[in-house]
């Protein structure tokens, strides 16, 4: 997987621009050559930095039957185990609190769970456009950790 940003891509294009050393060097004096490494180096240096920013993941369990909500728990309870932080949207029909929320709850800011639905009644074909949320702003796009 590539982390393809602005940033990245004219690092990355700089890195080109300055080429290779060793017996590749279009320089024929040493002084040049070494000024050409040291710049090299320390756009490489950039580069390494811009790509080892911490970055979120995000990941979607869909489809028919069961097991989506125990593989995701699982891996929320991994990541915690890790000591990071982890934000649940999980989409269901009806506007309740899961139990697994409640549970999660034990870990405090670590966690925050966010049930979406809509109210959907088998006599309304059309269900109603609030969304369903406890305690948060997701369905406007805010920060899922905001409290």
């Amino acid at each position: 997987m590539t982390n393809n940003t602005p940033e990245t891509n004219k690092l990355d294009q700089s890195a080109a621009d300055l080429g290779m050393g060793g017996h590749l060097a279009p320089e024929q004096d040493d002084a040049g050559y070494r000024k050409r490494m040291e710049r090299r180096q320390e756009v490489q240096r950039q580069r390494v930095e811009e790509r080892n920013k911490e970055k979120g993941l995000v990941m979607v369990f869909t489809g028919q039957g069961k097991g989506k909500t125990t593989a995701s728990l699982g891996l929320v309870l991994r990541t915690l185990g890790h000591g990071k932080r982890v934000a649940v949207i999980q989409f269901i029909k009806g506007g309740w609190e899961p139990g697994e929320a409640r549970a999660l709850r034990t870990f405090g800011d670590q966690v925050v769970w966010h049930a979406l639905g809509r109210r959907v009644h088998l006599g309304n074909p059309r269900p109603s456009p609030r969304p369903t949320t406890r305690g948060g702003g997701v369905a406007n796009g805010t920060d899922l950790f905001a409290r």
